[in-house]
C-alpha cells in the first residue's frame, strides 16, 4: 500500500458571496462529462434516489477550458465563480502545490451527493469538490500512472473507494480509499493488469472490476476479482482473418539466399517475409503518411515496424463498460465495428445477441462474426435506468442521437414491429466525373432502370426504390450504404508485399488469405504503379458512347494477369491476350503493390455488410464454394445482355430482348440495365461499360427506433430520477430526455 500527500482548498467565492448566472451567452465550450447532485429543500445535499430531492445540479467538466461549471437544473442558471472577472467563469482545479490543474480526463459524483470527483490524467491525481461550498481537495498518484479513468465504489459510506485506471508507463489499476480523503492518509493499492488499460466500470456488488484496453489490445476486456486480483480476459470479436504461414514459417527459402525461415535475415529482423524490402513501411519511414501528426510507432494506426498503414479508420474504439443494475452482465460501447457488446460475469464470455434461431437473427451479421447489438454510428456511452422490474439501456451515439435499448434479450427497441425499407436514388459516377441522375438519367451507362419510386406490379405493399427491390420480412436488411463497381476492387485485396515466382506462375503476400477475400478464378492481378515497361497504348476502337471515347484514348497499364487457381495462401496466374506476359512480371522489383479486381462483373460492397462471398478452403488449400450455401451470399452481380439488338433504350423491363442477370442477396435484388443511346433516326446503339463505372446507393433499414435527436456529439449520459441528462460537446448544452417517450423535455444552454 501507498500513502498520498492530500491538499485541500477552499473556494475564494461560496454561495453565500456569489449568484446564479442568467447569461445568455454559451458557458460550456466543450463538455465531456457531466455528474448530478441533489439537494433538498433547504440546499443541502442528498441521494438522488431519496424522496427529500427538492432540485438538481449539474457538474459539468469542460474539456477546452479545464475547468468544471455548474448548471440549476432544470431551468439552466449557471453559477459564475468568479463574479469579480468579467466573462463567465468556471471552476479551476488545483493540486497540492496550489498549481491549475489542466488535464482533467473524467467527472463522477457520490450517492450522497455531498462530493464530485475528477480525475486528472497529468499530474496523476484525483480532486474532491464539496457541492455545498465548493471546497477542494486533491490526492495525488505515483508518476508512472496515467490516468485513464475511474469509477467510483460506494456500497457502504465507510469503505468507498476509486479504481483508476492506469496506461502508460505501468498497466494497472489503482484502488484508493476515500475514507480519510481530508485527512491525507489515503491508502492506494497498486493491481497490476497486462495490456494498457483504457476504462474502468465495477459491478455492484464492488466484488468485480471490468476493465478495457488501448491499442492495440481493445479487443480484449478483463474481469479483475479486486481483492484476489485475480484476472480474466475475453476477446470481443474473433479474428475475422485468420493469419496465413508466411514466408518466414513455411520451411521454405523462398528468396533462394540459402537460408530458410527463422534462419534468413530478413526474418530474424523481424519482417513477416524473406525478401529484402525495396522500401520501408508507413510505420517505419520516419514520415506522417496519414497527415494525423504522428508518425511512425507513435501513430495508434500502426500495429507494428512492418505495418504499412498508419491509419487508423478501422481501429477499434471502445468506450467505458457499463455493469447492468443486478450485475449480470457487462455492457461494451465501441466503434469500428459500432455496437455494444454483451458479457456474461459468470462464466465470463461473450453473449451473441445474434444468435441463430433468435426471433431477429440476421444471416449477414453471423458472417460477419457480430455477436453484439448492431448500432448505425460509434457509440459514445452507455447508461441503465431501472424503473420497477424492468431495466431500459440508453446509448449516445456520435451521430447525434440517444437510443433506446432493451435487456431482456439485449436489442434495440423498435417502435413499430414491421419494418418499411427503402433506398435513395442511386448515384451514376464514370472516370470521376460525377452525373446527376435527377436531371438527365443518362442511359448510355449502367443502370437498375428508370429514376422512380414505383408499386410493383401485383403487391399492395413491395416498391421498387429505383430498380432496387427489398427481400421481404428480411432481417437482413441493415442501413448502410452500398457500392455497385464495375470490375471493381475486392475489398482488402490489395497490399504491399506481393510477390511472384515464375515456377509455377504463383502470387503471394503472406498477410491475405485469398479464400476468405473471396477471389475466384477469372479475377484479375494488377501490378499497382508499375514500371515503365508495363505501360502500353490500348488498341483504338470505333466508338460510339462517350464512355468508349474515353476509355479508348489513353495509355493503359498492361502488368495485369487472370487468376487460373485460388488457393488459401496463393494465386495461380495466366497471362492475358494482349497484355504483359509472364518475363514482364518476372522484372519486377520485389515486393510490389498489387491489386484483385472482378473481371466482366460488378462488386457489391455494403459499408456494414461489405462482400458477401460463400468462398472456404478445401482439404488441399485450395478455395471452394461452402456445400449448401445459400445463392444470395454473393456480392457478384453480372450486366444484363441483349440477346440481339434493342428496340428502345432504356428496354422494357423484363422484355424478352435482354437476358437478365437478376441480382439477389440476402437484403435486396436489382437488374443491371445495358447501357444505350438512342440515335436520331430512333435507332438504339448498345454502349460498352467503362472499368470503374460506379452506381451507389443508401439503404435505410426502415426500422423506427426510440431515439431522441439532441444533434451534435451527445458526450456523456447521466440517468437521475425521471429523466436522462445529456451533455452535448459540440452545443454546449444539456439536453434533459424523458425515457418513455425519447422525447427532449429541456434543453439547457
Amino acid at each position: 500500500m501507498t500513502w498520498r500527500f492530500v491538499a485541500i482548498f477552499v473556494a475564494t467565492c461560496t454561495a453565500s458571496c456569489s449568484k446564479p448566472s442568467e447569461a445568455p451567452t454559451r458557458v460550456h465550450l466543450n463538455p465531456v462529462g457531466i455528474a448530478i447532485v441533489c439537494k433538498d429543500a433547504q440546499s443541502e445535499p442528498t441521494p438522488c434516489d431519496g424522496v427529500s430531492v427538492s432540485s438538481r445540479e449539474a457538474f459539468v467538466l469542460d474539456l477546452s477550458r479545464q475547468a468544471i461549471g455548474l448548471s440549476f437544473l432544470p431551468y439552466g442558471d449557471h453559477y459564475d465563480f468568479d463574479p469579480f472577472t468579467p466573462g463567465f467563469n468556471l471552476l479551476k482545479l488545483k493540486d497540492w502545490d496550489g498549481k491549475v490543474l489542466e488535464d482533467l480526463v473524467a467527472i463522477e459524483s457520490s450517492k450522497d451527493s455531498k462530493y464530485v470527483y475528477v480525475l486528472s490524467r497529468s499530474p496523476p491525481g484525483l480532486v474532491r469538490i464539496g457541492t455545498k461550498d465548493f471546497s477542494q481537495a486533491f490526492v495525488g498518484f505515483d508518476s508512472d500512472c496515467t490516468a485513464e479513468s475511474f469509477s467510483l465504489v460506494e456500497i457502504e459510506s465507510s469503505d468507498a473507494f476509486a479504481l483508476v485506471a492506469c496506461s502508460f508507463p505501468w498497466h494497472g489499476v489503482l484502488k484508493v480509499l476515500l475514507n480519510h480523503f481530508d485527512s491525507g492518509n489515503i491508502v492506494i493499492t497498486r493491481i497490476d493488469i497486462q495490456g494498457s488499460p483504457g476504462f474502468v466500470s465495477v459491478s455492484p456488488d464492488g466484488r468485480y472490476a471490468f476493465v478495457t484496453h488501448k491499442f492495440p489490445f481493445q479487443n480484449n476486456v478483463s474481469k479483475l476479482e479486486i481483492e484476489t486480483g485475480r484476472i480474466e480476459s475475453v476477446a470481443l470479436f474473433d479474428d475475422p482473418t485468420p493469419a496465413v504461414s508466411s514466408d518466414c514459417a513455411d520451411g521454405i527459402d523462398n528468396d533462394y539466399d540459402g537460408f530458410v525461415d527463422g534462419l534468413d535475415p530478413e526474418c530474424i529482423a523481424g519482417s513477416p517475409s524473406e525478401f529484402p524490402l525495396i522500401h520501408a513501411p508507413a510505420c517505419s519511414n520516419g514520415k506522417d503518411d496519414d497527415k494525423d501528426g504522428m508518425t511512425d510507432q507513435e501513430d495508434p494506426g500502426c500495429e507494428g515496424v512492418f505495418d504499412d498503414d498508419e491509419s487508423e479508420d478501422n481501429i477499434m474504439v471502445v468506450q467505458k463498460p457499463v455493469v447492468a443494475p443486478d450485475g449480470s452482465l457487462v455492457y461494451v460501447p465501441h466503434a469500428n465495428p459500432h455496437g455494444i457488446s454483451v458479457l456474461s460475469i459468470e462464466p465470463f464470455h461473450v453473449v451473441n445477441v445474434n444468435e441463430e434461431g433468435s426471433k431477429k437473427y440476421s444471416v449477414v451479421l453471423a458472417r460477419l462474426g457480430r455477436r453484439d447489438i448492431v448500432l448505425q454510428s460509434a457509440p459514445t456511452s452507455v447508461v441503465f435506468r431501472k424503473d420497477g422490474d424492468e431495466v431500459k439501456g440508453f446509448a449516445g451515439l456520435s451521430s447525434g442521437q440517444i437510443v433506446r435499448f432493451s435487456t431482456n434479450p439485449p436489442t434495440l427497441e423498435m417502435a413499430q414491429e414491421t419494418p418499411a425499407p427503402f433506398a435513395t436514388m442511386p448515384d451514376l459516377e464514370v472516370q470521376e466525373k460525377k452525373y446527376d441522375r435527377s436531371v438527365d438519367p443518362f442511359y448510355e451507362y449502367p443502370s437498375f432502370g428508370e429514376p422512380v419510386v414505383s408499386l410493383l406490379p401485383g403487391t399492395q405493399d413491395q416498391y421498387s426504390y429505383y430498380g432496387i427491390v427489398f427481400q421481404k420480412n428480411s432481417n437482413d436488411v441493415l442501413s448502410e450504404r452500398w457500392q455497385v463497381e464495375y470490375e471493381g476492387v475486392l475489398p482488402n485485396a490489395k497490399g504491399n508485399w506481393g510477390f511472384f515466382f515464375i515456377q509455377g506462375a504463383q502470387f503471394k503476400d503472406t498477410s491475405k488469405d485469398f479464400c476468405s477475400l473471396g477471389v475466384e478464378a477469372g479475377d484479375h492481378l494488377i501490378v499497382k504503379d508499375p514500371p515503365y515497361f508495363c505501360y502500353g497504348q490500348k488498341g483504338q476502337t470505333d466508338a460510339t458512347c462517350p464512355a468508349e471515347a474515353k476509355e479508348d484514348t489513353g495509355v493503359v497499364n498492361l502488368c495485369e494477369f487472370e487468376v487460373a487457381d485460388v488457393f488459401e495462401d496463393k494465386l495461380v496466374l495466366k497471362p492475358i491476350d494482349g497484355f504483359k506476359g509472364f518475363g514482364e512480371l518476372e522484372r519486377i522489383p520485389q515486393p510490389f503493390e498489387w491489386e484483385i479486381r472482378v473481371s466482366d462483373a460488378f462488386t457489391v460492397v455494403g459499408s456494414t455488410t461489405g462482400f458477401l462471398h460463400a468462398m472456404e478452403k478445401g482439404e488441399d488449400g485450395r478455395c471452394k464454394r461452402m456445400e449448401k450455401a445459400d445463392l444470395r451470399l454473393t456480392g457478384r452481380a453480372f450486366l444484363s445482355r441483349p440477346l440481339s439488338g434493342l428496340s428502345a433504350c432504356p428496354p422494357d423491363a423484363w422484355s424478352n430482348e435482354v437476358e437478365w442477370q437478376t441480382f439477389a442477396n440476402m437484403a435486396f435484388t436489382f437488374n443491371i440495365f445495358p447501357p444505350c443511346l438512342t440515335n436520331e433516326d430512333l435507332t438504339v446503339s448498345l454502349c460498352e461499360v467503362v472499368r470503374g463505372t460506379l452506381l451507389s446507393f443508401g439503404v435505410n433499414d426502415g426500422r423506427l427506433y426510440y431515439i431522441a435527436n439532441v444533434g451534435g456529439y451527445p458526450s456523456d449520459i447521466k440517468v437521475s430520477g425521471s429523466l436522462i441528462y445529456a451533455v452535448n460537446a459540440t452545443s454546449g448544452a444539456i439536453h434533459l430526455i424523458d425515457p418513455t417517450t425519447m422525447t427532449i423535455y429541456l434543453t439547457v444552454y
